[in-house]
């Protein structure tokens, strides 16, 4: 009976610090959700982020960050209540639950808590450590619809504490009803995003898991395909979640959730958009957010995903296109203002996307037991090339007279030669 309380013990605090885990954590926020919302209580939630940890480590030891994740630990244990709860979320992040508390009410312990932990002094063999935090406070509105959502709504409020230069308190009310961004420049330039929708900018997807699927089989399907995120499908395929490895790894807890069925470890909210949505919608939101990738659905089944990285890809085709390259002497090629040019690209593209698929076919053919890594490299690499094609069309028709408009501007600047 000792042991096995002493096992549960430690499957429900972090070793180090002592506060309740990840895991136990959202248990009591399950708990206090469906409390607060019989009650109609508010609920606030706290992201803390140690600044600068890193350097801690690099510059004085492992050790000495012990010692500051521990001292930061009881001092926030010290400053909350009997009914809030403090875990260590991850590395240098922690989360506090603020039961009936608003999302003024938990910046101002925030700020509270902010100030003690910069005057905080944490000595470490024969040194005297400081450091400080950055963090970021959420309420549970009417439009959040699940515990996780309100951790990430704090997450998001975070991660604007630390872009904006850290040690500060930031609130997601004040996240969420910031200003749009614009492209710099767009009003000289022209709108880069006019008529574009999610449509043509996404990532096709290639494959994705279904819900009644078990935790080992996601697992065996991360190894082997090497994505290390997916959506996540019903009977019908339509979307109902999202997983990735982080969560897959989340469940390991016992030999027994091998057998867990997927959608009850996925994250069920999954921020989509429709292919129809303008990409200035989508780019907006990536940037204000700390969420990287967004789903493209179509009557609710996941047709594309869309990420930073999409983005930035489909800019620079905008650019290659568009001949507005950098070069050494600053001048632009008359070669790169030949419509022509965009069409060479386009046959180049196309023609190796044939030969991606060719190559593929041909492995089907051979004496391979294994498929899936070369189905999912090959048909990444032609996600990308469909891509290029994509892009690089919508300028093909645009190029011979928005090409000749600056090659005749060139002409009358005397930029011939």
């Amino acid at each position: 009976l000792e042991l096995e309380r002493r096992l549960s013990e430690m499957a429900r605090t972090d070793a180090l610090t002592g506060l309740v885990t990840k895991r136990t954590f959202y248990a009591a926020l399950h708990k206090e959700w469906s409390r607060s919302q019989r009650a109609r209580l508010p609920l606030s939630c706290v992201m803390l982020d140690i600044d600068f940890f890193k350097r801690v480590n690099d510059l004085h030891g492992h050790p000495a960050g012990d010692a500051v994740l521990q001292a930061v630990a009881h001092m926030l244990e010290k400053n909350s209540r009997a009914s809030d709860t403090v875990c260590r979320y991850g590395g240098e992040e922690f989360c506090v639950m603020l039961p009936e508390t608003r999302e003024d009410d938990a910046a101002i312990w925030a700020e509270r808590v902010r100030s003690r932990l910069a005057e905080l002094v944490i000595p470490v063999g024969d040194k005297k450590l400081r450091v400080t935090g950055s963090f970021g406070v959420a309420e549970r509105q009417e439009d959040t619809q699940t515990p996780e959502q309100l951790v990430d709504r704090a997450d998001q409020a975070l991660l604007c504490a630390k872009q904006s230069g850290r040690d500060r308190v930031v609130r997601y009310e004040s996240v969420s009803s910031s200003n749009k961004v614009d492209i710099q420049g767009s009003d000289k330039l022209g709108d880069l995003f006019e008529g574009i929708t999610a449509l043509h900018v996404m990532t096709p997807m290639v494959v994705c898991l279904r819900e009644n699927q078990s935790v080992g089989q996601a697992a065996e399907f991360f190894l082997r395909s090497r994505i290390t995120s997916t959506p996540v499908v019903d009977e019908e395929g339509k979307l109902s979640g999202f997983l990735s490895e982080k969560d897959v790894m989340a469940a390991m807890v016992s030999l027994e959730c091998w057998h867990r069925p997927i959608r009850e470890v996925m994250k069920p909210n999954v921020i989509c958009y429709e292919e129809e949505t303008p990409i200035r919608m989508i780019y907006e939101f990536l940037c204000r957010v700390s969420v990287r990738r967004v789903v493209i659905v179509k009557d609710g089944r996941p047709t594309g995903t869309i990420s930073r990285g999409t983005l930035l890809r489909w800019f620079r085709n905008c650019v290659l296109t568009s001949g507005l390259m950098e070069l050494t002497d600053g001048e632009p090629r008359e070669d790169d203002l030949d419509p022509c040019h965009t069409k060479q690209r386009l046959a180049e593209t196309a023609h190796e996307l044939a030969q991606q698929a060719s190559g593929l076919y041909h492995r089907f053919q051979e004496d391979v037991e294994d498929f899936m890594p070369h189905v999912v490299g090959g048909a990444t690499r032609m996600q990308e090339l469909v891509n290029d094609l994509l892009a690089y069309s919508r300028y093909a028709n645009q190029s011979a007279t928005g090409m000749g408009a600056l090659h005749s501007l060139m002409l009358s600047s005397g930029h011939t030669d």
